[in-house]
């Protein structure tokens, strides 16, 4: 049964916000953990802060409502919504005050610039179907053809049942894989570590993974880390079904 309905986008802020004492969040990252509604919800409402957050130099009014609320209701949504996302004004002290914001000479603006145009892209794929694999290595190929230098990157995030994209022994596009990862430095391909230990409990024996795919992290930290870090946009391999 989800988990996925008990909590409120308050306490999902809260989550986000690191708000919440030990216990709690300890709760919440096994409920995450465990369900994939759930989990996509919480990316969703971190890149919607993320969103926020570029988009104003001040923050804005103190009406608070729920992100779901702003953006069903009211086509102004950012404006409705960035009470909320930016409770964490710690966290938006210290963006703001970046050093790479407030560079003194020509070269270092240059240089923030520059990091400001890169662009950085979050696939996450969660299904094991043909169709969700194709989508995401389409993608990732006209990523790649379309950012050839700088800082760009793209990371093909899996779990659940995406996590068979990336097993050697079960991927339909495996020899896709490891020409993109031999050609291209700037694309990274995740497989998380939570979703193997799953499989492990499943079947006794551990996934055999794609050589290069890293398996370090769960989905949801990487997620949750790169966007922390700024300049990453998080896409689900659902919105680029046949583009």
């Amino acid at each position: 049964m989800s988990t996925d309905s008990q909590y409120s986008d308050e306490k999902l802020q809260m989550f986000i916000d690191d708000e919440m004492n030990r216990n709690d969040r300890a709760e919440m990252m096994e409920a995450i953990s465990k369900d994939e509604q759930l989990s996509i919800r919480v990316c969703e409402l971190i890149q919607l802060k993320d969103a926020v957050r570029l988009a104003y130099s001040e923050p804005p009014g103190s009406h608070r409502q729920s992100p779901h609320q702003a953006i069903t209701h009211n086509p102004n949504w950012l404006n409705a919504v960035a009470a909320v996302l930016l409770l964490a004004i710690g966290t938006l002290a210290g963006w703001l005050l970046h050093p790479q914001l407030v560079a003194s000479n020509g070269a270092e603006l240059v240089a923030t610039s520059q990091q400001q145009q890169a662009e950085k892209i979050i696939l996450h794929i969660s299904q094991s179907n043909p169709r969700h694999f194709a989508a995401a290595l389409d993608y990732a190929e006209k990523f790649l053809a379309d950012h050839k230098g700088g800082n760009d990157e793209i990371d093909v995030v899996a779990h659940a049942g995406g996590l068979d994209l990336m097993r050697a022994d079960a991927s339909p596009l495996k020899e896709k894989i490891i020409s993109l990862m031999n050609k291209h430095d700037n694309i990274h391909f995740i497989a998380c570590a939570g979703a193997i230990k799953m499989f492990k409990k499943n079947t006794g024996a551990l996934p055999n993974i794609i050589q290069g795919v890293s398996t370090d992290s769960t989905a949801f930290d990487h997620i949750v880390g790169r966007l922390q870090h700024g300049g990453w946009r998080y896409v689900k391999v659902e919105t680029v079904l046949d583009i």
